[in-house]
């Protein structure tokens, strides 16, 4: 119920939910026990949400020191998952934030606990790869950014339609980083691909595929400038 009402805006009730749930967990697990993990992390994707930053970590590093208090080994794979799915909501914080050094540390021990841990394809990974490709384009390391957006779209294709919406997000990305690499030529044909998912997936009133037109006239624009 907590993840239906935030899905749908209503925080402060799904809030009330997430506490509520807390309140159930038997007394034995409450401190370290996985629901109280996933709870915590629930409760801090409210606050997220929100932009109320301080809380949202706060929740976080709660879920993170319920998780070390259990006697499990590192090597536990869901023990790994949760500490790296904890690790990169830090980073989306920062990311947030503006505070980039702090997210990238954050996003790229996330991604070194998933690579050990994941399947290569794992979802997980792709998102890790995406976000990563966010935040070095905002550092301007537009080479690493590609890199990045290059190894998650690999692995949303392999579960993917190409006609699906998440694959014009990775392409509105990869074009708006080339065009930076002033590789203009393939910055347009990314951008076209995008454009045209869009539009077919979503429809030509869509606010992503009205994003997905502004990218292309932007590149559009720089290229009859020059």
């Amino acid at each position: 119920m907590g993840y239906i009402r935030q899905i749908k805006g209503d925080w402060k009730y799904a809030l009330e939910l997430y506490r509520k749930a807390l309140e159930y967990i038997p007394e034995s697990e409450r401190e370290r026990g996985y629901s109280t993990v996933a709870t915590l992390l629930c409760m801090a994707q409210v606050y997220c949400d929100q932009s109320n930053w301080n809380l949202s970590l706060e929740y976080i590093h709660r879920a993170l020191a319920a998780i070390d208090a259990r006697d499990e080994s590192i090597n536990n794979v869901s023990v790994a998952e949760q500490q790296s799915h904890c690790l990169h909501m830090i980073g989306t914080v920062f990311l947030e934030q503006h505070r980039l050094d702090e997210a990238a540390e954050y996003f790229e021990r996330a991604l070194e606990i998933r690579r050990r841990i994941l399947p290569s394809t794992h979802p997980s990974l792709a998102t890790s790869y995406n976000d990563l490709g966010v935040l070095y384009h905002r550092q301007e390391r537009y080479e690493q950014a590609l890199s990045a957006y290059d190894s998650c779209l690999q692995i949303r294709r392999r579960s993917l339609p190409e006609t699906h919406p998440a694959l014009a997000i990775i392409y509105n990305n990869m074009a708006n980083t080339l065009y930076w690499l002033e590789r203009e030529k393939e910055a347009m044909e990314f951008s076209l691909r995008a454009v045209d998912i869009g539009t077919h997936s979503l429809g030509e009133n869509h606010p992503m595929t009205s994003t997905f037109r502004d990218t292309l006239e932007g590149i559009c624009s720089a290229n009859e400038e020059d």
